[in-house]
C-alpha cells in the first residue's frame, strides 16, 4: 500500500450534522465516533465537503471490524455484527436522511475515490468494506 505499513481499514462519515463523539473503551469495546476535523486525519480532510468528518471505529479499536472475512470465528463475527447494528442505531437517531461514507485501507486517505455507490443503510451495512482504495458510499436511511 502506497507508503503505509499499517494494516487497518478505515471508515469515515462526512456530514453537515454534528454528532456526539465517543472514545474507544478497551474495557467495553464497540462502536466509537471521533471528530477528525481537528484531529490530524489530514488525508481524510481532503475529502471533506461537509462541515464535519468522523472516524467510525469498532470493537477492535480501529476500522478492521467493517471487513467481514471467511476467517472470522463465531465470536469475532458476532462482534462485527454488533458494531454494524450499533452504527445503524447511531444513524437512525440522526436528523439527516442521507450520509456520505468513505472506506478503504489505511494510508489511502485523501487519494482519489475509485467508486461511488448509492445504497440504503441496510445494503451498506451488509457490505464487506475491504477495498484497499477509497470507496465512497452515499447512504440513505
Amino acid at each position: 500500500m502506497k507508503g503505509s505499513i499499517t494494516m487497518c481499514y478505515y471508515l469515515y462519515l462526512f456530514s453537515d450534522e454534528e454528532f456526539q463523539e465517543s472514545k474507544f473503551d478497551k474495557d467495553n469495546p464497540g462502536l466509537f465516533v471521533l471528530n477528525v476535523t481537528h484531529d490530524g486525519h489530514r488525508g481524510a480532510i481532503a475529502w471533506k465537503n461537509e462541515k464535519f468528518a468522523y472516524y467510525i471505529g469498532g470493537y477492535q479499536g480501529c476500522g478492521c471490524g467493517w471487513c467481514l472475512t471467511e476467517f472470522d470465528d463465531e465470536i469475532e463475527r458476532a462482534q462485527k455484527i454488533a458494531d454494524r447494528d450499533a452504527l445503524k442505531r447511531f444513524i437512525s437517531c440522526a436528523q439527516s436522511t442521507s450520509f456520505r461514507f468513505i472506506s478503504g485501507y489505511e494510508g489511502s486517505q485523501g487519494e482519489k475515490v475509485v467508486a461511488i455507490n448509492e445504497l440504503k443503510i441496510d445494503e451498506f451495512l451488509s457490505l464487506n468494506l475491504d477495498s484497499e482504495d477509497p470507496v465512497e458510499y452515499l447512504v440513505r436511511k
